[in-house]
C-alpha cells in the first residue's frame, strides 16, 4: 500500500472580495505521531448558510469547531458513527439557539464533512452543498447537478430545509471512496456545483494540482459575478517525494527514515497507552458519604443562681493581651474627663468665581486658537492639494495641444509623477484617480494604443509539463517551461517549447482542445535520433513545386542535428539540410530563424552573417544558396527575426525593420519617437501573408505588438496591450487571423486568444501581384 499525505487549497468570496482562507471552511490536519492522526484521519469542513437572515459568520464558525470537537472526542471506531453524532450534536445546538430568538436571526447551516484515514475517504453531506471526487482520471459529483444532467440529478427541490438548524435531527448521507495518489476531491458551494457543467468540472479538477484548480474555480466564479462563495481543493500525493523515488538516494533515505520514525513513534504510543490500561486499573467512583442529622443537644440542667448582692456586677476575666496593655498604660486606670463631641468649625469664607470664570475663559480661548490653526492649516493643505491637481490638469491639456508626441508625454509623464505623489494609498481621493483615468486614456489616444477588453487564457503550459513529466514524458520540462515560437498551419497551432525543444498540437476549432507533444527530442518510430527543435515555420509547398499550383500547408520544424521535418498529420518527410557553404558550422552554434514561402525555406544566421535559401523538393540535393547578392546596407549581423512575404522584412535589435526585394535591399520602415515608453526589445516580426497591408512587432520587455504599415506613412498604426500593461509581460510570438478578427499571443508558458479590433485601411493600397524574392 502507497502511503499518501494531502495537499490542500481554499479560497473565499466574500462581498466580491476573494480571500485565501475562508470563515466557512474549517481544516483540521493532526500531526502523524498523535493517535487522532491514526483512529480519526484529516478532517475537512465547509459550511454554507442557507437561511434569508445574510451569513453569520461567528456562528458558522462556531458550528464547524463543534463539529470538529465531537468528532474527534468521540470514542467509537467507525468513523460514519463519529461523524453522525458530531453532525447531531452540533444540529441540535443550532436549533435551541433558533427557538430562543426572533424569526429574521434564525440560521440554517448546510455541511459537508470529508474525512482523510490512510487510502480512505470518508463523505458525509448535510444539503446546501456540493463536492467532487476525482478517482483515477474519472469524476463524481454529490450531489449530480441539473447542469451535468438534467434528467438524472440527484439535487432536491427544498435542500434548505434538510439544513441543520430546521430540526433536533439531522440525516446526513454518507459516501466512501479508496484513495491513490493524484485523487483530488472538492468541497464548495452549492452555486459552485449549479455553475459548472460535466465538462467544466473535469476540465478544472482532473490532472491539476490544488492550488491550480482553485485558481481555475475562482476565475470562472469571478466572470459569472458572484458575491459570495466558497471551495476547498485536497489533492492525494505520494508520501515520498520524485526526488526521494530512488532508494538508495540520500533524498529518499532521508524520507524514509523520517516514515519509519513516524510509524514506529505512532505504534509506541499505541502500545504504551495499552500497557498503561493494564497496570493501571479503572479507580471505582467514591462514595457519596451523606451526613446524618446531628443529635439534638439535652436541655441544660437548671443552675443555682449565685449568691451575691443584686447591684454586684461580676467583672470579666482579663487575657493577657489586655493585661499587658494595662501594664505599658498605667494612666489609662485613673478616670478621664468625658466631654461632649462638639467639633467646631471656622465660618466659611465666600469663594470669589472670577479665578474659575478666568480659568474656564482661558481653556475656551486656547481650543478656539486650536481649532483656528487646525482649520487654517487644512485649508492650506486643501489649497496645495487643489493647486498640484490644477497644476496637472493643466499639464495635461497642454500636452494635447502640442503636436510634437514626445513632447507631448513628457508634460503627461510629468503630470503622472505629480498626481501619484498627491495619491495616498490608504485614502485615494477619487478625483485625483480620475484624473490618472484620464491621463492614461489620453496618453494611449496619443500613442494609438489600443488595450484588448479581454485576454482568454488557453493554456497554461506549466501545469501540463508537470503533469506529464509525472507521467514519464521525456520531452516535458519540470521547472522553467517557456513557449518561443507559434505557427498555425489549417486552424491547428503549433508551439516551440524552448527549454527542451519540443513542439505542441493545440487544435483551437475543436469542441474540447487538448495539447498534444507532436515532436520532442527523442521521439521513437521516426527512425533516426531527434535533437532538440530550433525553429518551426509554416511551409505552403504547392504540388510538384509549380508556382501556379494548387498548396498544400506543412509544418516545418529544424532540429539541432540540421534535419528538417515536414509534418501533416498523418504524413512525415525528413531532410538533412546542410548550413554552411565554405566552413563546418554546427546548426546550434547561433540562433536560428526559419521561414517558408512557395515551397522554398529561407533560414537567417543573424550571428554568421548569412541568409541561405533551400529550393522546394531539393532541400537536401541542392544545398543551400546565399540569396543575398548585394549587401550594401543591410545589417544582417543585427537582425532578431525575419518574414517572407514576396520580400523579405528583417527586423533589426533597434525595432527597425529593412525590406529586402530582389536579393538587395530595397528601404527602412523606422518606429523611432513614435513609441511610449521608447524601451523596445524586439523579438518577433509577423504578416499574414503577401496582401496583408500589416507587419506585426512583438515588443517582449513591454508585452506589446506594434502593428506597422508595410506601405505609407505614418509607420506606426497601432500599439496593442493587455487590459493592464503587466498582462503580456515576456511576449514572444504572435499569430493573426484578420478572417475571423482573432489575434493568438504566447507570454512566458501562456497561450491567449484575444480579439482584434477593426481594421484600418492602410496608407497605401498593397501590391496587385505577389513578387517573388
Amino acid at each position: 500500500m502507497t502511503r499518501l499525505k494531502t495537499s490542500s487549497a481554499q479560497f473565499g468570496l466574500i462581498g466580491g472580495i476573494c480571500r485565501a482562507s475562508s470563515d466557512c471552511i474549517l481544516v483540521q490536519e493532526p500531526s502523524p505521531l498523535s493517535p487522532d492522526a491514526r483512529w480519526k484521519g484529516n478532517l475537512y469542513l465547509l459550511a454554507e448558510p442557507a437561511s434569508e437572515g445574510g451569513r453569520n459568520a461567528p456562528l458558522v464558525r462556531q458550528v464547524l469547531t463543534e463539529i470538529a470537537q465531537a468528532y474527534y472526542a468521540c470514542t467509537s471506531p467507525s468513523i460514519t458513527t463519529c461523524l453522525g453524532r458530531a453532525i447531531n450534536q452540533a444540529g441540535r445546538s443550532l436549533f435551541q439557539r433558533n427557538m430562543q430568538v426572533s424569526g429574521h436571526e434564525k440560521v440554517t447551516v448546510g455541511v459537508t464533512c470529508a474525512v482523510v484515514r490512510g487510502d480512505e475517504l470518508f463523505l458525509a453531506q448535510v444539503l446546501p452543498g456540493q463536492a467532487y471526487v476525482a478517482h483515477q482520471g474519472r469524476l463524481q459529483a454529490f450531489p449530480r447537478s441539473p447542469s451535468w444532467d438534467p434528467e438524472a440529478a440527484t439535487l432536491p427541490l427544498t435542500t434548505h430545509l434538510a439544513a441543520l438548524g430546521w430540526g433536533e435531527e439531522a440525516s446526513p448521507e454518507f459516501f466512501h471512496f479508496p484513495l491513490t495518489p493524484g485523487d483530488v476531491f472538492c468541497l464548495c458551494s452549492s452555486q459552485i456545483g449549479r455553475l459548472l457543467g460535466r465538462e467544466e468540472a473535469e476540465q478544472v479538477l482532473l490532472y491539476q494540482d490544488a492550488p491550480s484548480a482553485v485558481e481555475q474555480l475562482y476565475r470562472r466564479v469571478h466572470q459569472q459575478g458572484f458575491g459570495e462563495a466558497h471551495a476547498l481543493v485536497v489533492e492525494m500525493q505520494t508520501a515520498v517525494s520524485r526526488e526521494g523515488a530512488s532508494l538508495f538516494s540520500w533524498a529518499g533515505l532521508q524520507e524514509r527514515g523520517r516514515l519509519v520514525g513516524e510509524t514506529l513513534a505512532t505504534w509506541g504510543g499505541f502500545l504504551g497507552g495499552e500497557v498503561r490500561r493494564l497496570f493501571q486499573r479503572p479507580q471505582p467512583p467514591a462514595e457519596v458519604v451523606v451526613p446524618r442529622r446531628p443529635k439534638a443537644p439535652p436541655p441544660p440542667e437548671p443552675t443555682r443562681p449565685p449568691e451575691m448582692p443584686e447591684l454586684a456586677r461580676p467583672r470579666p476575666r482579663k487575657s493577657l493581651r489586655q493585661k499587658a496593655y494595662d501594664l505599658l498604660h498605667p494612666q489609662m486606670a485613673f478616670p478621664r474627663l468625658q466631654r461632649s463631641r462638639l467639633r467646631i468649625r471656622p465660618a466659611r469664607r465666600p469663594r470669589k468665581p472670577l479665578p474659575w470664570a478666568l480659568a474656564l475663559v482661558a481653556l475656551l480661548v486656547l481650543a478656539l486658537i486650536i481649532f483656528l490653526i487646525v482649520q487654517e492649516d487644512r485649508a492650506r493643505r486643501q489649497a496645495e492639494f487643489r493647486a498640484q491637481l490644477h497644476a496637472a490638469q493643466s499639464l495635461i491639456e497642454e500636452a494635447l495641444q502640442i503636436a510634437d508626441l514626445p513632447q507631448a508625454n513628457a508634460k503627461l509623464r510629468e503630470a503622472e509623477q505629480t498626481l501619484h505623489g498627491m495619491l495616498d494609498p490608504q485614502h485615494p481621493d477619487p478625483e485625483v484617480q480620475l484624473t490618472l483615468d484620464r491621463l492614461q486614456e489620453e496618453r494611449d489616444r496619443l500613442n494609438h494604443v489600443f488595450r484588448f477588453p479581454q485576454l482568454d487564457l488557453l493554456i497554461d503550459l506549466s501545469t501540463f509539463t508537470r503533469t506529464m513529466a509525472a507521467e514519464s514524458f521525456s520531452g516535458a520540462c519540470t521547472e522553467t517551461c517557456t513557449f518561443r515560437d507559434l505557427v498555425l498551419v489549417d486552424d491547428t497551432l503549433y508551439l516551440l517549447e524552448g527549454t527542451r525543444g519540443t513542439v505542441y498540437q493545440y487544435a483551437s476549432r475543436q469542441v474540447n482542445p487538448a495539447l498534444i507533444p507532436v515532436l520532442w527530442p527523442g521521439m521513437p518510430n521516426l527512425g533516426r535520433p531527434v535533437s532538440p527543435i530550433l525553429d518551426i515555420a509554416l511551409l505552403k509547398r504547392p504540388q510538384d513545386c509549380q508556382p501556379d499550383s494548387s498548396t498544400s500547408d506543412w509544418l516545418a520544424a529544424l532540429d539541432a542535428g540540421g534535419v528538417l521535418y515536414l509534418y501533416r498529420p498523418g504524413q512525415w518527410e525528413f531532410y538533412t539540410l546542410t548550413l554552411s557553404l565554405t566552413e563546418n558550422v554546427s546548426w546550434a552554434d547561433s540562433p536560428t530563424d526559419m521561414e517558408g514561402f512557395q515551397g522554398n525555406l529561407y533560414v537567417l544566421k543573424s550571428r554568421m552573417g548569412r541568409l541561405l535559401k533551400y529550393y522546394c523538393a531539393f532541400y537536401e540535393e541542392w544545398g543551400p544558396e546565399s540569396w543575398l547578392l548585394d549587401p550594401r546596407n543591410v545589417r544582417l549581423s543585427e537582425a532578431v527575426d525575419m518574414v517572407v512575404d514576396g520580400s523579405i522584412y528583417l527586423l533589426l535589435s533597434d525595432g527597425t525593420v529593412q525590406r529586402l526585394y530582389n536579393r538587395k535591399y530595397d528601404r527602412a520602415i523606422s518606429i523611432q519617437g513614435m513609441l511610449y515608453p521608447a524601451e523596445l526589445a524586439p523579438a518577433q516580426v509577423f504578416t499574414e501573408n503577401w496582401d496583408d497591408p500589416y507587419l506585426y512587432l512583438v515588443d517582449r520587455s513591454l508585452g506589446r505588438v506594434l502593428q506597422l504599415r508595410k506601405e505609407g506613412r505614418p509607420a506606426l498604426v497601432r500599439d496593442l496591450r493587455g487590459p493592464h500593461d503587466e498582462d503580456l509581460r515576456g511576449l514572444r510570438a504572435v499569430v493573426v487571423v484578420a478572417e475571423d478578427h482573432l489575434m493568438y499571443l504566447v507570454a512566458g508558458s501562456k497561450l491567449y486568444r484575444a480579439a482584434l479590433p477593426e481594421p484600418t485601411p492602410p496608407a497605401t493600397p498593397p501590391p496587385a501581384a505577389t513578387p517573388t524574392p
